[in-house]
């Protein structure tokens, strides 16, 4: 276990020393490393029902103190532990958090459903959402992982971290693409737990300029890093769901596809400019729309309830018919139009639109020539190059999604 060795406070920063002996190895080893922390102080007037007979009302504060990392600690698992003026034990938090509780005689715990206990937890919450409001901008600070609740099991302090949700609201803490400063949670969209485990999704979202997001749907997009862990960036969108920001949705994702930067952004990647073995973004957009189908087709996702409302979202079928129309409704297909192609995009909803042809659509006729007719009466065919990079789920999707055989 760790030893803490030495402490230095300056301001509203805290550097600590700690030292912890291994004996993984032989000879024994001394681990020493620093740490420094920014702190948060709140004081509050305990309320009547709480003092001694005696007391007069008002006559008494108590103060509370948060303090989360500036700098990430050798071992990024370990939880910092609660504080009655000295270490009690973690409880899950990442962040240090000391109060006068009231502790069991042994001081080795804390006497969870006391009132006075109840009470410091609230003034507790929010000081921890002053202390995200004042320090998000602070450099090498991630704010908002101290709200991170994955290894906090007991419900007393899970219940912390949820009042802290609330009294944080709708402040500017939230870091997006494209972007140094920070927004507010309904200011951004952010991308769903399923949408960050989809590689094929990512891939697309991470070529989409930060700036067409706030261009085609007046926010921006939630920063969810280059190669975060799966689990680690679920979470993040998980807290930025609790506080009320809006889910990326088939809508506005189709507001986003249909500016016309996006079309000529799924023209320029031509498959023979990639070679063979790499996606192209078309089919790496089709992942996506896998992905927000199968979202689509299953119970609500771990989405808070308002958020969901928001976005205007439905649940069961009725849900998904209005996925599958939102992307008929997007503009993302090529078509053929033979040797004089100008690489026009079109969507399902403007009309059919057809496989491209293998001799049946003109016998005798060359395939490019044969296209340059079709689309002279009106036969829209889709581009035989973006077809023939589709893997087979791709080719399947659009065909349930009303590509005409």
């Amino acid at each position: 276990a760790w030893s803490y060795i030495a402490a230095e406070r300056h301001k509203d920063t805290l550097k600590i020393r700690r030292r912890k002996c291994t004996s993984s190895s032989t000879p024994a080893t001394e681990i020493v490393e620093d740490l420094e922390y920014l702190v948060h102080r709140k004081s509050a007037v305990v309320p009547p029902e709480l003092l001694s007979p005696d007391a007069t009302e008002g006559s008494q504060q108590e103060e509370v103190a948060v303090a989360f990392r500036r700098t990430e600690a050798s071992e990024a698992s370990e939880a910092d532990p609660v504080f009655c003026f000295l270490p009690v034990g973690p409880v899950g938090f990442r962040f240090l958090l000391h109060a006068p509780w009231v502790l069991t005689s042994n001081r080795e715990d804390f006497h969870m459903e006391d009132p006075r206990n109840c009470w410091l937890r609230g003034v507790a919450a929010e000081a921890l959402a002053e202390a995200i409001s004042r320090f998000a901008n602070e450099p090498g600070s991630n704010a908002l992982a101290v709200l991170d609740g994955r290894r906090v099991l007991e419900p007393f302090w899970r219940r912390l971290l949820e009042q802290a949700v609330l009294a944080l609201g709708d402040a500017p803490v939230v870091p997006v693409e494209g972007k140094t400063q920070l927004y507010r949670p309904s200011e951004v969209l952010v991308l769903t737990p399923s949408l960050l485990r989809c590689k094929g999704a990512m891939r697309f979202l991470r070529a989409v300029p930060a700036d067409l997001w706030h261009q085609a749907t007046g926010k921006h997009l939630a920063k969810f890093g280059a190669t975060a862990n799966d689990e680690a960036a679920a979470e993040d969108a998980r807290r930025l769901l609790a506080l009320h920001a809006e889910p990326l949705t088939a809508a506005r994702l189709k507001l986003l596809l249909n500016l016309p930067e996006l079309s000529s952004l799924l023209q320029r990647q031509s498959p023979a400019e990639l070679g063979s073995g790499r996606s192209t973004l078309l089919a790496s957009l089709l992942e996506l729309f896998g992905s927000l189908l199968s979202t689509a087709a299953q119970p609500q996702e771990e989405i808070p309830y308002s958020s969901a409302r928001a976005a205007g979202g439905r649940e069961g079928p009725d849900r998904l018919a209005e996925v599958v129309q939102e992307m008929q409704e997007m503009k993302v297909l090529p078509l053929d139009m033979g040797p004089l192609d100008e690489g026009m995009m079109t969507s399902l909803a403007e009309g059919d639109v057809f496989l491209p042809g293998t001799g049946s659509w003109c016998p005798g006729l060359e395939e490019e020539t044969s296209c340059l007719l079709l689309s002279h009466v009106g036969v829209r065919v889709l581009n035989r190059s973006a077809w023939r990079s589709l893997p087979p789920s791709g080719q399947s999707l659009l065909r349930r999604l009303g590509l005409q055989e």
